[in-house]
């Protein structure tokens, strides 16, 4: 904090930003930096002594209300930094989870991972099928390719699709190169899902490749033996043996998708909220830990009955019994 100057430069972390709101309302000094706010210490400048008297009224003015943003207070009068009191038991956060405002938001995660995880299967098995059906020396280099964006930051991925979709990116200027109009690709639902199923479809790829290794072909003679067609081998034979892979991939980009807030929060530009988001925000905004964790737990709960369920599909397809 500067004098003259409000900047929070100086707090490096919420927790001293904290202890430093807290030292002012003990009336423990004014810190008063000059040009380098590195250099300060608990004193009081002489010069400064008079303006200390003039607008401390307003410093604890403005601390008391910061603390009360950033802390609540007990039943005993202590503060409880972000929510947290240990003293009293409650599920009331279960309850507002499913306030009509916070299950749109919810449901809203779980029609976006749903869909993205839908494109993504579209995707991924035909990829899939291409890569096991190619020569067996070509399949390593096509598996490399279809991992090869994992080897750049997830961040860098998302930016990259920015820099696509904006208003005067590549796509849209490509699209009024040939006379068509502009059209709003960024900054909505539209970029969040493909967002998504971009960084995410490698994971369906390699889930049902290995599937497909482990496929037996002589099935596949079997059924075109007895005269059936390619579309009906695919549909009777090789999907329904592969089918544990396509769940194990559809998990996989459904539980990563619902609790992904970068994507939302980049691609969305802040006007499309998802469950990660919102996580985050009462983590690190709001400081409401309490109904943050439950939300958390809520995600968590349905990640637990996804992969269960995925368990026991994947023994069924292949007919086993537990």
């Amino acid at each position: 904090i500067t004098y003259g100057d409000w900047s929070s430069d100086v707090c490096s972390s919420d927790l001293y930003y904290t202890h430093m709101m807290r030292k002012f309302r003990a009336g423990k000094g004014l810190y008063m930096f000059k040009d380098d706010p590195a250099q300060h210490d608990d004193t009081v400048h002489d010069e400064a002594v008079t303006n200390r008297l003039v607008i401390r009224g307003t410093v604890n003015k403005v601390v008391d209300e910061i603390l009360a943003f950033h802390d609540e207070v007990g039943p005993f009068g202590e503060l409880v930094y972000g929510g947290v009191d240990w003293n009293v038991v409650t599920l009331g956060n279960f309850a507002r989870a499913f306030d009509p405002l916070y299950a749109t938001i919810l449901w809203d995660s779980f029609r976006i991972a749903g869909l993205a995880t839908a494109i993504a299967l579209l995707i991924g098995y035909p990829a899939a099928f291409a890569i096991s059906k190619a020569p067996e020396k070509a399949q390593t280099a096509l598996l490399f390719l279809a991992i090869l964006p994992f080897w750049t930051n997830y961040l860098i991925r998302t930016y990259s699709w920015i820099v696509l979709l904006n208003p005067a990116g590549l796509v849209n200027g490509a699209m009024q190169a040939m006379g068509l109009p502009a059209l709003p690709l960024l900054y909505n639902e539209f970029a969040v899902v493909l967002g998504l199923v971009y960084n995410y479809t490698p994971f369906v790829i390699l889930a049902i490749y290995a599937a497909l290794q482990r496929l037996d072909l002589s099935y596949a003679e079997a059924s075109r033996d007895l005269g059936a067609t390619a579309a009906q081998t695919f549909w009777r034979i090789t999907l329904p043996l592969t089918a544990p892979g396509v769940a194990a991939g559809a998990v996989f980009v459904f539980v990563l998708s619902i609790g992904n807030f970068i994507t939302p929060d980049l691609l969305g530009g802040g006007k499309l909220q998802m469950a990660g988001n919102l996580i985050y925000d009462q983590f690190l905004t709001a400081r409401d830990w309490p109904f943050g964790a439950t939300l958390s737990a809520i995600l968590i709960a349905i990640m637990i009955l996804l992969l269960f369920t995925q368990s026991i599909f994947s023994r069924r397809a292949l007919g086993e019994r537990s």
